[in-house]
């Protein structure tokens, strides 16, 4: 076995039992080994596949996800259809339904939300099946037909909406910074710096290794959580050359306006 697909292994293992509250002593008491044994295989990362099938079965994690989470490369995003921005963007509503869907809510959740129908559920639900997006089972549940991350590029036809949604999320973390900040957490961070150019270039590629780092993440709490105990955070970085000559206006002084008129 590649020993990044180890690491990865043991990782999201380890994560688990911390999730789980479960100790070395206790899981080595679970699979009848000695702790140091478990102790060995976690240091070395390494240990026989009817041991790992065992810790699978104490932490309720399918050996099958758990192999297939470690080898997956980093998800690339993909982008929607043309047919697909341009009713997204002719129907807000509908791009919010999918958006919803995306992130797990459950369709009852919507209802009650939105003051919504079944008509309206299965209604959206048909329009996403049109456009290839979902498919509506025999049990009439709406089936995402991929949950891989998706790209909206800016200067498509939903541009405008996306930029919508960008813009709120930052004006609820800029207004909900003082009450974050009390709690111990800042959502809302920003700085105006003076630096080379290259210097930009290479903290960038900084922040891209968190983007990675952040959906590796997400990906380890999809296997080994609760639906109901994970919680949607949204990231975004914006960086690149500030001109405040153009973002910030000064006129006249107000004694000098009042003196022209005057005269």
């Amino acid at each position: 076995m590649e020993a990044y697909i180890q690491n990865e292994i043991f990782d999201i293992l380890k994560r688990a039992l911390k999730a789980k509250s479960i100790t070395y002593v206790e899981l080595a008491a679970r699979i009848k080994v000695s702790e140091p044994t478990i102790k060995r295989m976690f240091a070395e990362r390494d240990c026989k596949f009817s041991r790992l099938m065992a810790i699978c079965r104490v932490l309720g994690i399918s050996a099958t996800e758990l192999l297939e989470s470690a080898t997956r490369a980093d998800d690339v995003a993909e982008t929607l259809p043309q047919s697909a921005e341009k009713a997204f963007a002719a129907s807000p509503s509908l791009f919010h339904f999918f958006i919803l869907l995306r992130d797990s809510v459950p369709v009852s959740q919507i209802l009650d939300h939105y003051d919504l129908s079944e008509a309206d559920i299965f209604l959206y639900g048909r329009d996403l099946e049109k456009l290839g997006l979902a498919e509506i089972t025999n049990s009439g549940k709406i089936a995402l037909a991929s949950r891989a991350p998706v790209r909206f590029a800016l200067g498509s036809p939903l541009h405008s909406v996306y930029r919508k949604i960008n813009l709120d999320f930052v004006v609820q973390a800029l207004e909900n910074s003082d009450h974050d900040e009390a709690e111990g957490e800042e959502t809302f961070l920003t700085l105006s710096l003076r630096m080379l150019p290259a210097s930009s270039r290479q903290l960038r590629e900084e922040m891209y290794a968190i983007i990675r780092k952040v959906g590796k993440r997400a990906r380890q709490d999809l296997l080994i959580a609760r639906n109901d105990d994970l919680e949607t955070f949204r990231w975004s970085f914006v960086t690149g050359p500030a001109s405040f000559s153009r973002m910030l206006t000064i006129r006249p002084h107000r004694d000098n306006r009042k003196s022209s008129v005057d005269d």
